[in-house]
C-alpha cells in the first residue's frame, strides 16, 4: 500500500537533494571566484598602498588564523541557535568586502576588509556544510552506511 508512495518520496528526496547540491556547488564556486580571483593581487595591492611585507605577512596570517579560528565559535553558535541560513547569508555577504578593496587608497582598512572576508568564511562554512550534510541525508552511498 504505501511502496508507492515511498518511492514517489524518495525520488522527489533525492531531485531536493540534487539540487542543494548544484546550488550550494554554484553559491560556493561564485564565492570562490570572487576571493580567489582578488587573492593573487591583495599583498601586490597592499604593498601599493604603502604595508610593508612584514605588515602584509602578519595581517593575511592573522586573517587565515581569526578565519579558522571562527569557525569553532560560529559552528557552536549556529548549533545552539539553529539559525543556519543567518549564519549562510551572512556570511556569503560579508564578500561585499572583496569589491570594497578597490575603492580604499588605506592599507589599514583594506587589510581590515581581508580580515572580515576571512571572518566571513569562519561564519559561513560551518554552517553551509551542515545544511548540505541535512539536505542530502539518506542519499547516495551514504544512505546505506548511516547511522544517524
Amino acid at each position: 500500500m504505501n511502496a508507492p508512495q515511498t518511492n514517489t518520496t524518495e525520488k522527489t528526496d533525492a531531485k531536493l537533494a540534487y539540487f542543494a547540491i548544484l546550488m550550494f556547488g554554484l553559491i560556493s564556486f561564485s564565492g570562490d571566484l570572487i576571493y580567489e580571483s582578488a587573492r593573487g593581487v591583495i599583498p601586490s595591492y597592499l604593498e601599493f598602498l604603502g604595508a610593508t611585507a612584514f605588515i602584509i605577512g602578519l595581517s593575511l596570517g592573522l586573517g587565515e588564523f581569526l578565519g579558522y579560528f571562527f569557525r569553532l565559535i560560529s559552528g557552536y553558535l549556529a548549533d545552539t541557535t539553529r539559525a543556519y541560513w543567518f549564519f549562510v547569508i551572512v556570511g556569503y555577504g560579508v564578500l561585499i568586502v572583496i569589491p570594497l578593496l578597490s575603492l580604499t587608497r588605506i592599507w589599514q582598512l583594506a587589510i581590515l576588509f581581508v580580515i572580515i572576508e576571512r571572518l566571513g568564511k569562519g561564519l559561513r562554512t560551518p554552517s553551509r556544510d551542515t545544511l548540505l550534510s541535512v539536505s542530502t541525508k539518506g542519499q547516495g552511498a551514504g544512505k546505506a552506511a548511516s547511522t544517524f
